[in-house]
């Protein structure tokens, strides 16, 4: 889009002789030249004479600011289009490119009116309808900006990069549904992805499924596929999330948040083993990670690895992360290893700790409990 805007190097001489002319004849020619040869320094020590000697020559103040815009002194380039406003307030074309180093220059207030004014005086350019658009949404101006990125959208349907800010303008003013609208006609895999998350935050599973499915066949990505897992868990579908987290497992296999999730989904649907080694991998690629540990714990319990599940647990509680669970399973732990002694002392402990939060395993416990303190006391 930036092509779009390119610098009018002259609106007043438009078509320079094309060898080079004599400086001392003509030097707002020769500056032409030089600047259409992208010689902006040449320029400048032509140009910067004739603007002192004489201050209101407006051809000459004019390619001196476009020099300065072409050698990156934004600040002179914006002063030096100031001044030729000053001798030629209708100058639109010194409007244009002030204009365009305003909102380069992130002074989008100093921006707004002047734009407002192009856009009157220049009915179907493109230019001042898209810098207006940024202009407000640079200041977060998101309901004044979306019309004018509806503008540009309608003089340049074809254009990519307007229609995706747009979209994110819509977004970001509320207009949901048009948003939606804006990002389905990118060709942009994570245009159809952002469709998804938007439809699940409003609540439609069913469509941000479709999306989401849409972009995993195009273009699968470890994002894409959390995103899909997620609202198969928001379907009640689980089973269909275990795939898309172990794809997930599998283009990224040291992402410790990643085995976590897997761990879980495979816990839920009571794969044990499975669900171990997903957890016990997380503990190996993030140590302090709490829920790693304390997960791997239970898991261990319960294929009745007991010896490695206390470890664990000693590990949590190393990293602060006890809970009442975790005495819950230690104690059935000890208690199976025939350690009666310190799995009362854990049973004890849950029940300090576990506040009425766990009923079954609160009775279990006091019946344990009651067994345990005949056993300790022979």
């Amino acid at each position: 889009m930036e092509a779009a805007f390119s610098l009018v190097l002259s609106l007043l001489l438009a078509q320079p002789p094309a060898p080079p002319p004599d400086i001392a004849a003509d030097p707002i020619a020769a500056s032409l030249a030089h600047l259409d040869a992208g010689r902006t320094a040449e320029a400048i020590a032509l140009l910067e004479p004739v603007v002192t000697s004489d201050a209101d020559n407006v051809p000459a103040r004019f390619n001196l600011a476009i020099a300065y815009s072409m050698a990156g002194r934004d600040e002179e380039s914006i002063a030096a289009f100031r001044k030729v406003l000053e001798l030629a307030p209708k100058l639109a074309e010194a409007q244009m490119n002030l204009a365009q180093l305003l909102v380069k220059t992130g002074k989008h207030a100093d921006a707004v009116p002047l734009l407002e004014q192009l856009v009157q005086a220049k009915e179907g350019d493109i230019r001042p309808v898209y810098l207006l658009a940024r202009a407000y949404a640079a200041r977060q101006m998101w309901k004044e900006a979306a019309p004018w990125f509806e503008k540009a959208r309608a003089l340049t349907p074809d254009d990519q990069s307007i229609l995706l800010e747009s979209a994110a303008c819509y977004e970001q003013a509320g207009m949901k549904k048009e948003a939606i609208e804006a990002y389905r006609k990118s060709q942009e895999p994570g245009a159809r992805e952002r469709v998804g998350q938007l439809l699940l935050e409003a609540g439609d599973l069913a469509g941000a499924a479709t999306e989401f499915q849409d972009v995993m066949k195009r273009s699968p990505s470890p994002a894409a596929a959390f995103a899909l897992a997620t609202v198969h868990l928001k379907q009640k579908e689980p089973a269909k999330a275990i795939p898309l987290a172990a794809y997930i497992v599998e283009k990224e296999p040291s992402n410790a948040d990643a085995r976590l999730f897997l761990g879980r989904l495979l816990r839920d649907s009571k794969q044990y083993p499975a669900a171990a080694q997903q957890f016990h991998a997380a503990t190996q690629l993030m140590p302090a990670m709490v829920d790693a540990w304390n997960e791997l714990a239970g898991m261990l319990v319960l294929t009745k690895n007991y010896t490695a599940a206390v470890t664990a647990l000693d590990k949590a509680r190393e990293l602060g992360g006890e809970t009442p669970g975790n005495w819950w399973f230690r104690a059935t732990a000890l208690d199976s290893m025939h350690q009666f002694k310190p799995a009362l002392e854990s049973y004890q402990k849950f029940l300090a700790q576990s506040g009425g939060k766990f009923p079954d395993e609160e009775f279990k416990a006091r019946q344990r409990v009651r067994i345990l303190e005949r056993e300790v006391r022979r």
